[in-house]
C-alpha cells in the first residue's frame, strides 16, 4: 500500500487520500464550506454540530474542512480561498485536559504556536507557562490576544472540535454561558463540533447551548457508495486485479452493508479482508476485525470504576434494553447502586435511557452497539456462532430501522416480481430471512409472510411449503393461535398459486374458526371464489368482510381509515363479480361508492380499478338499453361511463370503449352508434375520438355508399373499416 490504512485515526492519513475516499458526504462538506465562506464576509457565524454514530465519518469531515480552509487541498467547485479569511484550528479527537473555557483558549494558543507563531504569541504563552493554575485573568488575556489578532489580520478562527459531547458538559455553567456569548457577539470564532448523539448540553432547554447549533445528521452511506468507496481505495492501492473484478462482488457489497450498517470506518476495516483474500467467510473475518478493536474497547472499560464496568458488561451481554432491576440482577448489584451508576454512565455517554410509551420504567441500553457485539463475541469465543449475522443485525438496527429496511426490501421484491426477475426476487427473500429473524413480533411474522409471498410468486413453491409447514409445527407446539392463522394464511397463498382454490378456501375457513372476526380471511376467500368463477359466493364473502370490518370499526379495534380501505377493496371486488354476472346496476352502485371513497382518502390503486368497473358497468347498462331500444337511456349511461375514463390509462379506456363498440356492432343500431360517437367526441377525449375513427368512416360509407371513401384509406385502416361494415350489414 502506498499509504497506511489508519482505520481509527484518520488524522494520520494523507489528506489527499482522505479527500479521494470521501464518499456520500459531499453534500454535508459543501454545506459547511459554503457556511464558512459566508462567515468570512458577514458579521456573525452559524455554528454546527455533526451527529452520527462512531465511525460514520465525522472526524473525516473535520479533517477535510481543516485542510480545505488551510489550503492543503482544493475543490473544483470552491472558488473562494478560505485561508485568507480563516485560521483553522483542529483539535485532537480526544481532549481529556479540556474541562473549562480557559483550557479551550490554552489549547487554541498551543496550536497557533505550532502553526502560526509570532512574537506576541510566544511572549504570551511564555507568560502563561509561569502560572500554575491559569484563571480568570489569564482567560481574559488570551481572549484579548485572539481579538487583537482578528483585528490585525482580518481572519477569524475556525474551531474544529471532535467529540464535543465529551468537552462541553465538563465546562461550568458559567463557562458555557460565556462561551455562548463569545460565539454569538464577538465575531471571532466559528465552531464546528461532532458527537455520536445529541447530548443534554445542547438539548436541555435550560442549558446555555440549547438550540444553539445547526445539527447535521450524518446518515449511513448507501450500497452504491460502499462500492465506490472500495473502488477508490483499490485504485489508491494499485490493486488493479481486484478493481477489475468489482462487478463480480455485488453480493459482497450487500454483505458489507448488512454487516457494517454502511459504517465507513468498519467498511475500511473490512476492506483489508476484501483486498487481501479471494474467498473468505465473512463472519469469521468480521470477528477478527472486532478482535482488533479489543485494545480500544478495553481502554474504554478501564476508564470507568468497577461498579460501572459490571453494569456496562451486563448491558452488553443482555439481549436488548433492560430495566434497572434487570440490570442490577445481572450485574449482581443493589438496585439503588445500579440506578445511581446508570445515571453517571448516561452522562458519560456509555449508556442511553429509553422511555417506551405505555411503560413506567425507563430502559437502558449500550450507546455504542458495536461494543455489545464485541463483548458478546469475546464471551462466546470458541463457541459455535451460527446466528452471528442475525445477532449483529439485532444489535445494529433498531426495530424502526429494521422495519424501514424491510419496507425497502419489500418494494424491491415487488419490483423484481413485477419485472419477472425471479432470481433477483429469490435473492431478496434470502436477505429478508436475516431481517425476519432479527425482527421483533409482529414484524417478524409480517416478514415471514412477505418472504413466503416472494417465494411463491417467484415459483419456489417447494421452499415456501417447507417453511410454512415449519411455522405451522411451531405454532401448534406453542399453542399460538395467531401463528397458526399465519401458517394457514401462507398455505392458502401456496394453494392459490397452484390453482387449488378449494384448498385455499378451506385454509381461510380454518383460520376463521380460530378468528371469526378476521375480515381479511373473508376478503381473500372472496378473491379465491372469484378466481374459481363462483361469483355469487365471492359476493357473499366480500359482504361478510365488510360486516366484520364494520364491527371492528364500531368497537374501535381498527381505525376509520383502515375500515374505509377494507370497505373500498370489498366494494371494488364485488363490483367486478357483479360485472361477471352481468348485474350491471349492482356493479355500478358498488363501483361508484368505492370510487368516491378511494378518491376521498387517497387510495389511488383502488381509484383506478373502481373507475374501470364503474365505466364498464355503465357501458354494460348502455348496451342493454340499446338492445331494448331505449336510446336516450343508453346515451345517459354512456355519458356516465365517460366521467370515469380520464382516471384510467388510455389503453384501458380504449379497451373498454372498443369492447363497447364491438357489442354495438352485433346489435346493429347504426343511428345509436352515430350518437355514441358524437357523445364521445363532444366529451373532449381526443384520444378516444381518434380511436373511433374507423367506426365513423364505416358509418359514413354506409350512408353514402361511395367507394372513394374506402379507396382513400391506407390498407391497414381500410381492412378494419371493411370488417366493421360487414358486421353492421350482417347485423341488419
Amino acid at each position: 500500500m502506498p499509504e497506511g490504512l489508519f482505520r481509527f485515526t484518520p488524522a494520520l492519513e494523507n489528506p489527499r487520500i482522505l479527500q479521494s475516499t470521501l464518499v456520500g458526504r459531499e453534500k454535508e462538506l459543501k454545506r459547511l464550506l459554503r457556511a464558512i465562506g459566508e462567515g468570512a464576509v458577514k458579521k456573525g457565524n452559524q455554528h454546527f454540530l455533526l451527529v452520527g454514530p462512531r465511525g460514520i465519518g465525522k472526524t473525516h469531515l473535520l479533517i477535510l474542512i481543516y485542510h480545505s480552509v488551510k489550503g492543503t487541498i482544493t475543490w473544483d467547485d470552491l472558488g473562494q480561498d478560505l485561508s485568507r479569511s480563516w485560521v483553522p484550528i483542529l483539535f485532537a479527537e480526544e481532549e481529556y485536559r479540556m474541562t473549562s473555557l480557559t483550557d479551550l483558549f490554552l489549547e487554541v494558543l498551543a496550536r497557533l504556536k505550532v502553526e502560526a507563531p509570532d512574537e506576541q504569541l510566544l511572549h504570551l504563552t511564555t507568560e502563561l507557562d509561569q502560572v500554575p493554575l491559569p484563571g480568570e485573568n489569564e482567560k481574559e488575556l488570551m481572549l484579548d490576544h485572539l481579538t487583537k489578532k482578528r483585528q490585525e489580520t482580518g481572519k477569524k478562527f475556525l474551531l474544529l472540535l471532535d467529540n464535543l459531547h465529551d468537552i462541553l458538559p465538563h465546562f461550568t455553567e458559567e463557562d458555557q454561558g460565556r462561551l455562548r456569548d463569545i460565539l454569538m457577539s464577538k465575531d471571532l470564532f466559528m465552531l464546528i463540533g461532532t458527537a455520536p448523539t445529541l447530548f443534554d448540553t445542547v438539548i436541555d432547554h435550560q442549558a446555555p447551548f440549547y438550540n444553539f447549533f445547526e445539527v447535521i445528521w450524518l446518515q449511513e452511506i448507501g450500497e452504491e457508495q460502499v462500492k465506490e468507496l472500495i473502488a477508490r481505495r483499490l485504485r489508491l492501492d494499485g490493486k488493479d486485479d481486484l478493481l477489475g473484478k468489482l462487478d463480480a462482488y455485488e453480493d459482497r457489497f450487500k454483505a458489507l452493508v448488512h454487516l457494517t450498517g454502511a459504517n465507513p470506518r468498519l467498511i475500511l476495516s473490512l476492506y483489508q479482508i476484501f483486498a487481501e483474500s479471494k474467498i473468505i467467510e465473512v463472519e469469521r473475518d468480521f470477528c477478527k476485525r472486532l478482535d482488533e478493536m479489543t485494545p480500544y474497547f478495553q481502554d474504554r472499560m478501564r476508564e470507568i470504576p468497577p461498579q460501572q464496568r459490571k453494569i456496562v458488561d451486563a448491558l452488553a451481554l443482555a439481549d436488548g434494553p433492560s430495566t434497572p432491576t434487570e440490570i442490577a440482577h445481572s450485574a449482581r448489584l443493589p438496585v439503588n447502586v445500579t440506578t445511581s451508576q446508570l445515571n453517571r454512565l448516561k452522562e458519560a455517554g456509555f449508556v442511553r435511557a429509553i422511555k417506551e410509551k405505555g411503560r413506567r420504567e425507563v430502559l437502558y441500553d449500550i450507546n455504542e452497539r458495536l461494543f455489545r457485539l464485541w463483548r458478546q463475541m469475546r464471551v462466546e469465543a470458541g463457541r459455535k456462532r451460527l446466528r452471528f449475522i442475525i445477532k449483529f443485525i439485532e444489535i445494529w438496527f433498531s426495530p424502526l430501522e429494521l422495519a424501514e429496511q424491510a419496507i425497502k426490501m419489500a418494494k424491491d421484491l415487488e419490483v423484481s416480481l413485477s419485472a419477472g426477475a425471479f432470481e433477483s426476487a429469490k435473492q431478496i427473500t434470502d436477505k429478508l430471512y436475516y431481517i425476519q429473524e432479527a425482527a421483533p413480533s409482529p414484524l417478524r411474522e409480517v416478514l415471514h409472510f412477505q418472504r413466503i409471498f416472494g417465494l411463491v410468486r417467484s415459483g419456489d413453491l417447494e421452499t415456501a411449503e417447507r417453511e410454512t409447514k415449519r411455522l405451522q409445527v411451531e405454532a401448534q407446539a406453542k399453542g399460538d393461535e395467531e401463528l397458526l392463522v399465519m401458517a394457514l394464511w401462507e398455505n392458502a397463498l401456496i394453494h392459490l398459486e397452484r390453482g387449488d382454490y378449494d384448498e385455499a378456501i378451506r385454509c381461510y375457513r380454518k383460520a376463521l374458526e380460530i378468528k371469526p372476526d378476521m375480515h381479511e380471511a373473508w376478503y381473500n376467500m372472496g378473491l379465491a371464489y372469484a378466481e374459481k368463477g363462483e361469483h355469487d359466493e365471492a359476493i357473499k364473502a366480500f359482504s361478510k368482510a365488510i360486516d366484520k370490518a364494520s364491527d371492528l370499526a364500531n368497537e374501535e379495534a381498527i381505525t376509520l381509515t383502515a375500515f374505509l380501505a377494507v370497505f373500498t377493496a370489498c366494494l371494488v371486488n364485488k363490483a367486478g363479480s357483479y360485472i361477471a354476472l352481468k348485474k350491471y346496476s349492482l356493479a355500478l352502485k358498488d363501483a361508484e361508492k368505492a370510487y368516491a371513497i378511494a378518491r376521498e382518502i387517497g387510495l389511488s390503486p383502488f381509484t383506478q380499478v373502481a373507475a374501470s368497473h364503474a365505466a364498464g358497468a355503465a357501458l354494460g347498462l348502455s348496451k342493454k338499453s340499446t338492445a331494448r331500444g331505449h336510446s336516450a337511456r343508453a346515451v345517459e349511461h354512456l355519458k356516465k361511463s365517460l366521467k370515469y375514463l380520464p382516471d384510467l390509462p388510455i389503453g384501458t379506456a380504449e379497451d373498454l370503449i372498443g369492447q363497447y363498440f364491438k357489442d354495438l356492432l352485433s346489435i346493429g343500431n347504426k343511428a345509436f352508434m352515430e350518437s355514441a360517437i358524437q357523445v364521445i367526441e363532444e366529451s373532449g377525449q381526443a384520444d378516444l375520438s381518434e380511436f373511433l375513427r374507423p367506426y365513423r368512416i364505416a358509418l359514413q360509407y354506409l350512408e353514402k355508399k361511395d367507394r372513394r371513401i374506402l379507396n382513400r384509406l391506407v390498407p391497414e385502416i381500410r381492412e378494419i373499416v371493411e370488417e366493421i361494415i360487414a358486421k353492421l350489414e350482417g347485423a341488419n
